[in-house]
């Protein structure tokens, strides 16, 4: 019991002590701040078949990759030496203020549906539905053009989709965490 209490006291004072340390040498030590990452776009049966299903990936040497099929081929994303500019960048879009929000549009019956979970330094982030939030072409334009992700399929037919699902979304929160997050 003191062992442990004296294992937490020095585990909360280093992270209260260090945590703003942004050091090249700290961040070596330190855990990478890209800590969990899946995007899945399917269909309503949620077959990936024509959509994205990925997964962060991260080696002992350093290395950040997010693993993709896209229409069931795999592709690579590597961040390492990026993970801090791609936070940033899903930060500009808005992606924090997804959290915890279902994106469902009521005029859409078996359509498509697509979930994030993503967690990096201390946010966690929950979202999803089928509908979409207005700065989900955002997201995606980031993938493919900052960092070459092919298009897959159900994205080429959901241009209209996606306005459609922005326009009539109604946003609910979620209650649920029911997403798995490793293969």
């Amino acid at each position: 019991m003191i062992l442990e209490l004296f294992r937490w006291i020095c585990c909360h004072w280093a992270s209260k002590k260090f945590n703003d340390i942004d050091s090249p040498i700290f961040r070596e030590v330190n855990m990478k701040r890209l800590k969990e990452f899946r995007f899945v776009w399917t269909d309503a049966w949620h077959q990936i078949d024509d959509g994205y299903d990925s997964i962060l990936e991260t080696g002992e040497n350093g290395a950040v990759f997010i693993k993709v099929l896209v229409n069931l081929i795999p592709f690579s994303i590597n961040l390492t030496d990026r993970e801090d500019s791609f936070i940033e960048e899903l930060r500009d879009i808005g992606v924090e203020d997804w959290n915890q929000k279902e994106y469902c549009d009521p005029w859409v019956c078996d359509g498509d549906i697509w979930r994030l979970s993503l967690t990096y330094d201390s946010h966690h982030i929950v979202t999803g539905g089928n509908g979409y939030p207005s700065t989900f072409p955002a997201f995606l334009k980031l993938l493919h053009d900052k960092y070459d992700l092919p298009r897959a399929n159900i994205e080429k037919a959901a241009k209209t989709k996606i306005i459609h699902g922005v326009k009539h979304a109604k946003i609910s929160e979620i209650t649920y965490a029911d997403f798995a997050t490793y293969l």
